[in-house]
């Protein structure tokens, strides 16, 4: 009995197992690529919500950035901003004065998940509580400058004394809040080269892009057209196909005709006229370059135009002549498996490179490279080898003909010409000549 019982136990104990194994797995293929990263989970009334907002987004515009309250959509903060940098997308807000239980979401704008066109609604939530703890809010929630700045702190409970950090310069300000009244701190960034940096308020991290001037310009949408990826980069071997799958999207409300693909770089874009292409969808677009062995850098873009109006994707490469440099960064979620394969050290594709989750796929066959025989270099050798044993025989019989003669050897030699000359026999040198 004691035995069946335990039996019975681990065939529990192996299902809690394999449900709890299998719970985790549909978590795991429930997460999506998306991600909201909030500046805190708990914020009090009047704060600053920061947001960093990271995905495949084809279109996502301030509109598609909602904060509900309990489940309820509420007006769009009268205070808030987006934009994109350096592929994230951060996103501000000051939050109401009122207590409960909120959500940042995201809706009605398209991303790609896993190479699907998706528009599922995203949600973040938090919380807004009041605390015995001193409050303040900032704005803006993020600086975008080509200039000297300033940020509005107001403290929202108590009067408060502070330090502001710009962590650029190190530069330091000790300020005084009285509660309720807001104060404008100024800031230099002292020539300062178009970088990201942050102001450091308490528990705040406030994003500064500094950048070129005239490029202040926040989220802004050419066409009803979007390319994904929005650029292609990478290092690339010269000499080389490499074949890219571009998505090219109707983000607009209408269906578009007659769209131009085309490009001012070398290449070949396949199709290169779409006749019609329906709103909330895509086509895809094959771009193939061969890159020359002597170029050092490729740079330019791939252009769609519709209605007098274009989309643009921006393309860099850098071309060089060592395999293990060679990098496709696409972010790309093919898996090489179901394309092609990687060819291994000492192997070249024979057909064109693509890029996928391992890096770059070949698509063909992958040969060996030929390498420089070793036979050639001892051939040499041995041929060296017995050159100089030629030469040492050449020389040392040379140097036996050149020995000097004994007397005994020369006076017989005179002899014998002699005896010839007398018998009338022709002797060609004189017999007094010595």
């Amino acid at each position: 009995m004691a035995s069946s019982s335990a039996y019975e136990n681990c065939g529990i104990c192996k299902k809690k197992t394999f449900l709890i194994v299998l719970s985790i797995l549909l978590i795991i293929s429930s997460v999506s690529a998306l991600e909201i990263r909030l500046s805190a989970d708990s914020y009090q009334p009047g704060e600053t919500l920061n947001a960093e907002i990271t995905g495949n987004f084809v279109s996502l515009k301030i509109d598609n950035v909602l904060i509900y309250n309990e489940g309820v959509p509420r007006p769009n903060p009268v205070i808030s901003d987006l934009t994109y940098q350096d592929g994230t997308y951060y996103f501000y807000a000051i939050l109401p004065r009122e207590e409960g239980n909120f959500s940042l979401r995201i809706e009605d704008s398209q991303y790609f998940e896993q190479e699907n066109l998706k528009s599922n609604t995203i949600v973040k939530n938090f919380t807004i509580k009041k605390t015995n703890q001193s409050s303040f809010s900032i704005n803006p929630g993020f600086i975008i400058t080509d200039n000297d700045f300033s940020i509005r702190i107001k403290s929202l409970k108590d009067n408060q004394d502070m330090n502001i950090n710009f962590e650029a310069t190190q530069q330091i300000k000790n300020i005084s809040l009285i509660e309720g009244i807001e104060t404008s701190v100024e800031f230099s960034i002292s020539d300062l080269k178009p970088m990201k940096t942050f102001l450091l308020i308490n528990n705040y991290k406030i994003p500064v892009f500094i950048v070129k001037a005239g490029n202040e310009t926040l989220i802004t949408e050419q066409s009803d057209l979007k390319f994904y990826p929005s650029e292609i980069t990478g290092t690339l071997l010269g000499g080389n196909s490499y074949y890219y799958e571009l998505k090219l999207v109707n983000i607009g409300e209408k269906n578009l005709t007659g769209i131009e693909i085309f490009s001012n770089i070398e290449g070949i874009l396949e199709p290169d006229f779409i006749n019609s292409l329906k709103t909330k969808s895509y086509e895809k677009i094959n771009f193939t370059i061969t890159p020359e062995k002597e170029a050092k850098n490729i740079s330019g873009k791939i252009m769609a135009s519709v209605n007098k109006k274009n989309a643009s994707l921006d393309v860099l490469f850098r071309i060089t002549e060592k395999k293990e440099e060679v990098n496709i960064s696409t972010g790309s979620q093919i898996d090489c498996n179901d394309i092609g394969k990687q060819c291994a050290d000492g192997e070249t594709c024979n057909g064109v490179m693509r890029e996928s989750k391992q890096g770059p796929c070949c698509i063909g066959g992958c040969i060996k490279i030929s390498q420089p025989s070793s036979y050639g270099f001892y051939i040499g050798i041995l041929v060296f080898i017995v050159v100089i044993i030629l030469l040492f025989f050449l020389y040392s019989k040379i140097k036996k003909k050149q020995k000097p003669k004994t007397t005994e050897e020369f006076l017989k030699e005179r002899s014998e010409e002699y005896r010839n000359r007398t018998e009338g026999r022709e002797v060609n040198k004189r017999l007094d000549r010595i």
